[in-house]
């Protein structure tokens, strides 16, 4: 897979549900629904306390309906989908 860019990925969160499957720290595969549509966000104003980091994403998990985060360098693969598909 090529090099991801954090502000492609982030800018194509803002917009879609990505489902993004990486390499956890452990060694276990996981497959996320991750998002930063506005739509989906519990709370748009909320902010993490975390120190910024460009190795990774922060992001809000569909499915776990949690915050959640990857490190770019993990993803085995990435897809985008538009949000509204997801919604019922």
């Amino acid at each position: 897979m090529k090099e991801l860019v954090k502000e492609e990925v982030v800018a194509g969160l803002k917009c879609s549900v990505a489902t993004v499957r990486f390499i956890k720290r452990d060694g276990s595969e996981r497959t996320m629904l991750a998002t930063l549509d506005p739509l989906w966000l519990p709370d748009p104003t909320e902010t993490s306390s975390r120190e910024p980091n460009d190795e990774v994403v922060s992001c809000w998990d569909i499915e776990a309906n949690g915050w959640r985060s990857f490190r770019l360098d993990s993803v085995e693969s990435i897809e985008f989908t538009p949000g509204e598909d997801y919604r019922s």
